[in-house]
C-alpha cells in the first residue's frame, strides 16, 4: 500500500504547533477552574473557621465574666490551703503543741483566748480559774513545761479565791518542743 502525504511539512508543522496550543490551552483552562475551585474552598473555610472563632472567643468572654468572682474566691481558698499545708507541714507541729498545751490545763481551769506567734515566739492566754490552787497548779505546769518561759502571775490573781481570770504572755521555745517531740516519738 502506497501512503501520499499531498499536505506540505511546514503546514504539517503548524497542524502540530496548533495541536500542542490547543492541547496546553486547555490544560491551563482546567487548572484555572481548578485553582478557583480550591481557592473557593479555601475562602468558605477561612470564613467559617473566623466565625467560629469569633463564637468561640465571645463564650470565652461571657464564661470569663461570670466566673470572675469564682476565680478569686478559689484563689483565696487556695492561698489559705498552702498556707495550712505550710503550717502543718514544714514548719512546727502545732497539733501536737496545741495537744501539749491542753494538757498542761488542770481541769478547773479554761483558756478562753489562745494566740501563738511564730515569728516572735509568743503565746498569748486568757486564763478563768475556778480556785486560787486550781491556778498555781497551772503556773507550775506551765513553768515545768521546758517549752513556755516560765511565767508570773498578777498579784490581783493570786488575791483573789475564786472565778480568776488573768492574761499573760511568755516564750515559746519551739526547738525545746520540737526535742521534745522527738524524743516521744521514739
Amino acid at each position: 500500500m502506497i501512503t501520499l502525504n499531498l499536505i506540505p511539512e511546514t503546514i504539517r508543522a503548524e497542524n502540530r504547533l496548533k495541536h500542542v496550543y490547543k492541547l496546553n490551552f486547555r490544560l491551563a483552562l482546567i487548572l484555572a477552574y481548578f485553582s478557583i475551585f480550591i481557592c473557593a474552598i479555601l475562602i468558605t473555610g477561612t470564613m467559617v473557621l473566623a466565625k467560629i472563632d469569633t463564637e468561640a472567643l465571645a463564650q470565652t468572654d461571657f464564661i470569663t465574666v461570670n466566673t470572675k468572682a469564682y476565680n478569686f474566691k478559689i484563689r483565696d481558698i487556695n492561698n489559705e490551703i498552702s498556707a495550712i499545708g505550710e503550717a502543718l507541714f514544714t514548719r512546727h507541729h502545732w497539733d501536737l503543741l496545741l495537744t501539749n498545751i491542753y494538757n498542761l490545763v488542770p481541769a478547773r481551769v479554761k483558756i478562753t483566748n489562745l494566740k501563738l506567734d511564730e515569728p516572735t515566739q509568743l503565746i498569748t492566754m486568757t486564763v478563768l480559774a475556778e480556785t486560787r490552787d486550781d491556778l498555781l497548779k497551772f503556773k507550775d505546769a506551765i513553768n515545768n513545761s521546758g517549752y513556755i518561759a516560765p511565767i508570773d502571775l498578777p498579784m490581783s490573781a493570786i488575791l483573789q479565791k475564786t472565778n480568776i481570770s488573768f492574761n499573760f504572755s511568755s516564750k515559746l521555745n519551739f526547738a525545746q518542743h520540737e526535742k521534745m517531740k522527738s524524743i516521744t516519738n521514739d
